[in-house]
C-alpha cells in the first residue's frame, strides 16, 4: 500500500478537522476561525488529543489527517470516543 503524503491545511472553515503538528507530530482538532498573524500566515486554534490544552498553531506546521481519519460528519470514518478530543 503505497503512503498518501500528509495535505497541508487550505481552507480556513475547516471546524473539527482532525490535524498533525509538522513539528512534532502531536494530533490535534482545530476549535475555530483562524486568525491573521502578519500578511502571510494564519494560526489555528488547535485542542491537543487527549489534553486539555489549546494553542494557536501556524498553518505552515499543520498538515490534515487522512480522509479516513477525519470525523464522520466531515467525510471521514473516524468515530469520536465519547470526551473526545480529551480522551483518544
Amino acid at each position: 500500500m503505497a503512503k498518501v503524503a500528509p495535505q497541508p491545511i487550505s481552507r480556513a472553515h475547516d471546524l473539527g478537522l482532525r490535524v498533525r503538528n509538522r513539528l512534532d507530530g502531536r494530533s490535534g482538532l482545530i476549535v475555530g476561525r483562524p486568525e491573521h498573524f502578519g500578511t502571510r500566515c494564519r494560526l489555528y486554534p488547535v485542542t491537543i488529543e487527549s489534553s486539555t490544552r489549546t494553542e494557536l498553531w501556524a498553518d505552515h506546521w499543520i498538515d490534515v489527517r487522512p480522509l479516513r481519519e477525519q470525523p464522520i460528519a466531515l467525510g471521514g470514518r473516524y468515530k469520536a470516543p465519547p470526551g473526545y478530543p480529551l480522551n483518544s
